[in-house]
């Protein structure tokens, strides 16, 4: 039996984007018996482009890897034109949504960043278990002051992009929801300084203004990432095809799975193995190209 043929857009994003790049993307619909159905629509002058063709599935799947071998440095996805502007988004923290891992400046505190930046790069590498690493981590920096926390919150740096993926997503009515297995310390900052309308993270014990080395239940792990995705698009009264996620560790796979549009941000390897949309070459305004949205659209 004939696979059914999906119309499809091939979303092309780079840092710039040239007209080697569409030609070498046309070729590839081509070459995988794909159907080109229309003239390229620019999103974003030498940025952002939209091909619109025809695809089965199975050439969806030859054409990511295709694509992935002719274009490295650009990055890309191919969706279906149903459900394209996402109505949530599920976002990670650390390395996603601010620049590096908040535990490691934790642990920079201490004197102890390289030895917990390690398990924290294992870690999210897949190699260990994230709740158990997690723990071992937070174990270490017993004795932290709740000022240097402050302190950190107060420095922490967004990735580039991040104001106008969240701004303009909001602006259109999405929901918007931090998820991450760091801390809520810190997750309360972002949200409110980027307008996220709620945070989910884990809380560290204190006592007398100083870190116990133990964390408040429940946890939020990688089984949690996944059930917040689900039970918000429930609450919302959409499809999971109406969702869309974004993170670069082991622990955000699921999420990343389960969303209508899920993207590793500069993944871990084993995030590139499991999701075939990367964003490695550009920012988190890439999220809104792969949405369709155009440059005058974006707030900035």
């Amino acid at each position: 039996m004939a696979e059914k043929v999906y119309k499809a857009i091939l979303t092309l994003v780079g840092n710039p984007l040239v007209e080697e790049h569409l030609n070498a993307a046309q070729k590839a619909v081509l070459s995988v018996g794909g159907k080109i159905t229309g003239d390229p629509d620019g999103l974003c002058d030498y940025v952002a482009i939209d091909i619109f063709c025809d695809l089965t599935p199975s050439q969806r799947i030859e054409l990511v890897r295709l694509l992935r071998q002719l274009l490295p440095t650009v990055d890309f996805a191919v969706q279906s034109i149903l459900h394209r502007k996402k109505k949530l988004l599920t976002a990670d923290m650390d390395s996603t949504m601010i620049v590096g891992e908040s535990i490691d400046e934790m642990a920079a505190a201490l004197g102890l960043k390289k030895k917990i930046s390690a398990i924290t790069a294992r870690a999210m590498a897949g190699e260990l278990d994230f709740v158990e690493a997690l723990r071992e981590r937070v174990g270490l920096l017993a004795g932290l002051s709740t000022d240097a926390l402050e302190n950190i919150a107060e420095s922490i740096v967004f990735q580039p992009g991040a104001r106008s993926l969240v701004a303009t997503m909001r602006q259109n009515g999405a929901r918007l929801v931090l998820v991450s297995g760091g801390f809520k310390f810190v997750t309360t900052v972002v949200r409110e300084k980027l307008g996220f309308h709620v945070d989910l993270a884990n809380d560290l014990a204190v006592f007398d203004n100083k870190l116990t080395g133990n964390l408040l239940l429940p946890l939020v792990d990688r089984a949690t990432k996944e059930d917040i995705i689900r039970e918000e698009a429930l609450s919302l009264g959409i499809t999971l095809a109406e969702t869309a996620a974004i993170g670069d560790g082991a622990n955000d796979i699921p999420m990343l799975k389960a969303a209508g549009l899920g993207v590793g941000y500069f993944g871990k390897e084993i995030v590139r193995k499991a999701t075939p949309f990367q964003i490695n070459n550009t920012d988190l305004t890439t999220m809104l190209y792969f949405q369709g949205y155009k440059a005058m659209e974006i707030v900035i």
